[in-house]
């Protein structure tokens, strides 16, 4: 192999892997999107239901108070299902803080956006360690199985959710 397709491979195959996890990110996060979408849908269907209800029943003082906080709650179930045109991805970087076997902890979780079966490369300065797919999350911490790994993984390595 000569040097040209030496280098093309040791730079190419890392950004090939780095695209197809930034791939299975998105679908993981879509997929929870969806699930999320589909209760807001079940709640906004629940809450029109009650307001009818009231409606065709007559309403005491007590009711308008309770019809009043439905339409406020039906229109922050609304407003929370509304796509928002300034969304974009948010790249999430961490760090590993422990490793046993093949199973890594992080430093990120739920707060920073972190969801189950999201798939976030681990490098080490400009090397490639491996994957870890997340199998459990938490509000601050998650962890999850190490996958594809090139090099072992060592506390302290850095994991992000995609390329900058």
């Amino acid at each position: 192999m000569d040097t040209l397709t030496k280098i093309c491979v040791v730079i190419l195959v890392p950004l090939v892997l780095m695209a197809c996890v930034v791939f299975v990110n998105l679908t993981a996060c879509l997929t929870e999107a969806r699930k999320e979408f589909a209760k807001q849908e079940q709640n906004v269907a629940q809450l029109q239901l009650q307001i009818r209800s009231f409606m065709q029943h007559g309403m005491s003082s007590s009711h308008n108070e309770r019809m009043a906080k439905l339409e406020r709650d039906l229109k922050a179930a609304q407003a929370k299902n509304a796509p928002d045109a300034n969304t974009v991805e948010i790249v999430i970087n961490g760090a590993v803080t422990a490793i046993k076997d093949d199973i890594i902890q992080l430093n990120i979780g739920s707060a920073q956006g972190v969801c189950k079966g999201m798939v976030m490369i681990v490098y080490r300065d400009t090397h490639f360690v491996g994957r870890v797919e997340i199998t459990e999350v938490r509000a601050d911490t998650s962890s999850g199985k190490l996958q594809d790994n090139q090099l072992e993984p060592r506390r302290g390595d850095k994991v992000t959710s995609g390329l900058q």
